[in-house]
């Protein structure tokens, strides 16, 4: 090997090093800000070209509606979410956003948000996805539970995984609930656990539930 190939070799070293040590005081700086609470120092940030630049415009929208949800209105969040939905960001980026806070709009039961948010899902490309959003609005909003045997079917065919797959396990555990089907409930509410990551909102939620049907049927099965 040349010894220009060496000096180039090692220019691109060094350019890689410098933006992988950028982004990670930039990571650093964002989620110290977060422990912090300190959620006006997270928007300044996340609001810089040099942030978007070294962290990434969408993950910058992530921590920068993160951030407005923790210290502003909910309308806020929901006219902000709005717009961030408006942006060239890929369909998958978009379903995250969604999937994040659909969610919470929907176990705060505010109908009205989860029916603006409904009118986006809509336009999504995926079939898969928006009968997902769907099957979660009418089981928590109208305590549907003639569901089962469809999201069951969706589970066997494999048409969900990850966060979605744990969301259609949990509303088939929620509708097991409403029906009075407690040993049901109980295993789809702990299987639904293990398909999300450890802070995901359905976490804590499915937790409680099976802690409860535990308590009701008496055994010793708890987490």
């Amino acid at each position: 090997m040349s010894y220009t190939a060496y000096i180039i070799i090692g220019v691109v070293v060094a350019v890689v090093a410098y933006f992988v040590l950028k982004k990670q005081g930039s990571v650093g700086r964002l989620n110290k800000a977060l422990e912090n609470k300190d959620y006006d120092s997270v928007i300044s940030y996340c609001e810089k070209s040099s942030y978007k630049k070294s962290v990434g415009e969408f993950n910058c929208e992530m921590y920068r509606l993160k951030a407005i949800y923790f210290s502003r209105s909910e309308e806020q969040t929901l006219q902000e979410l709005l717009k961030a939905l408006e942006k060239d960001y890929t369909v998958d980026q978009k379903k995250r956003l969604i999937d994040i806070y659909y969610h919470i709009f929907l176990q705060k039961g505010n109908r009205e948000y989860c029916d603006r948010l409904l009118e986006v899902i809509n336009t999504i490309d995926d079939e898969s996805f928006k009968l997902c959003q769907q099957w979660s609005y009418d089981i928590m909003f109208e305590h549907r539970t003639d569901y089962i045997a469809e999201m069951d079917a969706a589970i066997e065919n494999k048409q969900y995984e990850g966060y979605e797959l744990g969301v259609v396990a949990y509303m088939i555990g929620l509708s097991y609930y409403y029906l009075g089907s407690l040993d049901s409930a109980r295993s789809y509410f702990y299987t639904c656990i293990s398909c999300f990551r450890p802070h995901d909102l359905y976490v804590d939620l499915a937790k409680k539930y099976v802690n409860e049907l535990s308590a009701k049927i008496g055994d010793n099965i708890n987490i």
